[in-house]
């Protein structure tokens, strides 16, 4: 498994620390700190990339499979769709 994020020191120490109190076993990271996403992701070659930030999305999409995650401070403002609602027939 492997992770790219955009975070960078010293936010990468709770990345790990979650993955080794959950159990997952990482065998690459890279933690860009702001450098261009694309140039990484063709590098790395992800299943699908995730990130808060549509423009980030935007930018690497011609890349990679990416999907926006919509919370998070990036989206605190913007409106989300709720989900729709599942009823018992």
């Amino acid at each position: 498994m492997s992770i790219a994020t955009a975070r960078n020191t010293p936010a990468h120490e709770r990345v790990v620390t979650t993955l080794i109190m959950l159990g997952i076993r990482v065998d690459e990271a890279f933690f860009s700190g702001g450098i261009d996403k694309g140039r990484v992701l063709k590098v790395l070659r992800p299943h699908i990339f995730f990130d808060d930030q549509v423009s980030h999305i935007e930018g690497v999409s011609s890349v990679s499979p990416s999907a926006h995650v919509p919370f998070g401070v990036t989206n605190m403002n913007q409106a989300v769709s709720p989900s729709p609602k599942v009823t018992n027939s």
